[in-house]
């Protein structure tokens, strides 16, 4: 089962999902931390086009796409959720 704290059976608007929470466009680059920071954890979890909104979520990519055309995005951007988010810094070494 798709681990979340608060369970969630049928998708009506974005705060089922993610009460208050949307995507900061910053310098450029989306910030999804108030977006995903009260999503459904441990499962796939499907975003709109503008990765403003999560539209669907399911145990497997499948499931998250189908939750996503249902909910109107056609081609939704899929990502894993994990059950810890933890910030990864990645530096060139010479």
């Amino acid at each position: 089962m798709c681990l979340s704290e608060r369970f969630v059976t049928n998708i009506v608007g974005q705060e089922e999902y993610n009460k208050g929470g949307s995507a900061v466009i910053m310098g450029g680059a989306i910030n999804l931390t108030a977006l995903l920071s009260n999503a459904s954890r441990e499962c796939w979890l499907a975003l709109n086009e503008e990765q403003s909104k999560i539209v669907g979520r399911g145990e497997t990519i499948r499931e998250a796409v189908e939750e996503g055309k249902k909910n109107g995005v056609d081609d939704p951007i899929v990502i894993w959720s994990p059950k810890v988010w933890m910030a990864r810094v990645y530096m060139e070494t010479k």
